[in-house]
């Protein structure tokens, strides 16, 4: 069976990002929250960047959203950060991606762990098919609606849906067939 569409907040374009004046490359190899290990940069969002790590105490592979440095020191961008995660947190669809915890490294570096999406973006997908099939596209549409109705439901709206924050998920061994999952 094929995975959905995941709506989220992963948009898959490597960048260079600094935390605390930390490059990316220092933020490789850590430990944030005493079991997250971070492996590499996945890509940056629009508060932050998000990586690829290990939780060490259940053995998993992770995403890790990290709130930009330079957004920590404003209230209003902190308390944003932490409404996305208990939002996200909340829903409980399948087709939206699962947070598993938040914590703040040291005294500044937010961040919060959820599922690690395998597949590609929309946004990918139709620049490299270009047009999508009739029945792709209503298939895309009616998960990720279904999404965003789950979503309203609990009183969350996503400010950002777009191609490239709806991840098509591959089916083990495979290319997107799925449908979207939405990362928060």
């Amino acid at each position: 069976q094929a995975a959905g569409p995941r709506v989220g907040p992963l948009a898959v374009h490597p960048a260079k990002v600094q935390h605390r004046g930390v490059k990316v490359e220092q933020l490789v190899g850590r430990t944030l929250g005493g079991r997250y290990l971070v492996h590499c940069l996945i890509g940056q969002v629009g508060m932050g960047a998000v990586y690829e790590a290990e939780d060490t105490l259940l053995a998993k592979r992770v995403a890790l959203k990290v709130l930009s440095a330079d957004l920590v020191p404003v209230r209003e961008h902190l308390a944003r950060f932490v409404r996305e995660a208990r939002a996200a947190a909340s829903i409980g669809h399948p087709s939206i991606v699962e947070i598993y915890d938040s914590g703040i490294e040291g005294q500044d570096l937010p961040f919060f762990a959820m599922e690690l999406l395998q597949g590609c973006s929309l946004a990918a997908e139709l620049r490299e098919r270009g047009r999508l099939s009739v029945a792709r596209s209503i298939d895309i549409a009616c998960q990720s609606l279904a999404a965003l109705g789950a979503a309203h439901k609990v009183g969350v709206v996503h400010r950002d849906l777009k191609p490239a924050n709806i991840v098509l998920c591959f089916e083990t061994g495979s290319s997107p067939t799925g449908g979207a999952r939405a990362p928060c």
